[in-house]
């Protein structure tokens, strides 16, 4: 009898001592995972500090044209944050005006792959290093999808028409370019030469002399003389004045 009293006082020290060791290990448990989670907080805002810097440095770097320079300072936000878009279209467009076509176009395939893009400017962006990297047909693609979001842009529609132009396409620019000239504020475009060039350029393609002429005569008022655009122009003015092929002569 004595012996199991002493067995059973001996059991119940020995239970408390692990309840206190237990309580012990889950209270430091629980310590560690709070200051770990401090920590992480702590360094993610420092990080985020640090990216914000990188991307203020390489947006000035890239205002003053010091793309190279703008490359490696995005090299750095990028590794400090792999999964933010901004410093992968960043340095698509660095890379792109150094002549890195096929790297700027991966930034731009990781830039996607993050959490998708709905920005006209971007898929622009995409379209020119595309025709730069003579991937023409995907760069028409791009450039479509940044009509679609943004229509009225004036970069954008010149982009565009471009690519249909190349790909002679003039029944589906019309509508594009006609569709900025008349829902643009007239003097966003009256001295646009390039937009001017392009109207002329479709309208001579899609047998429209006349109005081609009256847009090839707008730019020859409003180009130098002798420049690549005037002559082009002018080679249109003539063209328009042959009427040989005219749906309106």
């Amino acid at each position: 009898m004595i012996l199991k009293t002493l067995k059973n006082k001996f059991l119940s020290k020995l239970s408390i001592t692990s309840n206190r060791k237990l309580v012990f290990t889950i209270f430091s448990i629980i310590f560690s995972i709070a200051l770990l989670s401090i920590f992480l907080n702590l360094q993610n805002k420092r990080n985020e500090s640090l990216y914000q810097n990188y991307i203020k440095i390489a947006e000035q770097q890239i205002s003053d044209g010091k793309n190279k320079e703008a490359i490696e300072t995005l090299n750095g936000a990028i590794k400090l944050k792999p999964k933010e878009q901004v410093g992968y279209v960043m340095r698509a467009f660095s890379l792109g005006h150094e002549g890195r076509y096929n790297e700027a176009l991966q930034d731009t395939d990781s830039a996607v792959s993050i959490n998708g893009i709905k920005s006209a400017e971007f898929y622009n962006l995409r379209g020119i290093l595309l025709r730069n990297d003579k991937r023409l047909e995907e760069s028409l693609d791009s450039y479509s999808k940044a009509y679609e979001l943004e229509p009225l842009n004036r970069d954008i529609v010149h982009s565009y028409l471009g690519g249909l132009i190349y790909f002679d396409k003039d029944k589906d620019a019309y509508p594009v370019i006609m569709n900025y000239i008349n829902n643009t504020n007239k003097d966003d475009y009256w001295n646009d030469v390039d937009i001017w060039v392009d109207k002329a350029t479709i309208e001579l393609a899609i047998k429209k002399c006349s109005d081609a002429g009256a847009s090839a005569w707008h730019v020859l008022m409003r180009s130098e003389e002798g420049s690549d655009t005037n002559k082009v122009a002018g080679a249109i003015m003539k063209l328009s004045l042959e009427k040989s092929n005219c749906s309106d002569k």
